[in-house]
């Protein structure tokens, strides 16, 4: 399985943090600073963050300014509504450095998820590992950027599938990991083809024998959608 190279959505994460967002409408939540991205509009109602107002294009969304010393973020997110050409872009940034990226898209076969590594000294490649209840059900490693993991059980509704969504500097050479939860099993296709049931899946990247991710920590979450969403919950460690 393949995908072309990040779209002009994607493309968009390459932006600093701070030229990105100054001068954006910010709120505080869950102890953090929330700043709009593009035509987004923010609102904290209760224990929610809603973030409304995006357009079809998905250059809209919400940046979190974390912590200078963030080795672990996670945040429950809920997207509403969705279609066949719905798509939602992650970024990390670690002083102003767009440092990975993932990607969710629909494809003609399913529901795309794939990641890239930007600031090892490695091969640019990384490992895709499927949990079913805690334990390891599927892996596939040497994985390239531009490759991805399909979720076959998808549908409209399934914008609705995520659980928790998270980013981590927790590995022993300080490689990066994204982390994605889903609410139920589901069926999923790894890049190599492989086909595993599971409700948990890591992108993890793959550091060089010998090498070390130059970054211990980062500071900066960015989300960007052509759907509206909402944050439910949010940490940071």
């Amino acid at each position: 399985m393949s995908i072309s190279a990040f779209r002009p959505l994607a493309a968009a994460l390459l932006l600093t943090a701070a030229p990105a967002f100054a001068g954006a409408d910010c709120v505080k939540y869950a102890g953090l600073d929330h700043c709009a991205i593009g035509a987004a509009t923010l609102e904290v109602n209760g224990d929610v963050l809603q973030v409304s107002g995006t357009g079809d294009a998905g250059e809209d969304g919400v940046a979190s300014v974390l912590p200078a010393d963030t080795v672990d973020w996670q945040a429950g997110v809920r997207f509403s509504g969705g279609n066949s050409s719905s798509r939602a872009a992650l970024g990390a940034e670690a002083g102003g450095e767009v440092i990975s990226r993932a990607l969710v898209e629909p494809g003609d076969d399913g529901l795309h998820l794939s990641a890239t590594f930007t600031g090892s000294d490695g091969p640019g490649t990384h490992s895709i590992l499927i949990y079913r209840d805690g334990r390891l059900v599927g892996s596939q490693g040497g994985v390239e950027g531009d490759r991805y993991l399909n979720i076959d059980d998808w549908f409209d509704l399934y914008w609705e599938i995520w659980d928790l969504i998270g980013f981590h500097n927790r590995v022993a050479n300080g490689a990066c990991v994204w982390t994605f939860g889903l609410g139920e099993p589901l069926a999923l296709t790894l890049p190599n083809g492989t086909k595993v049931k599971g409700d948990e899946i890591h992108f993890v990247e793959e550091v060089a024998a010998g090498g070390h991710y130059p970054y211990v920590s980062f500071d900066g979450i960015t989300l960007r959608s052509s759907l509206d969403l909402q944050i439910v919950s949010e940490e940071t460690h």
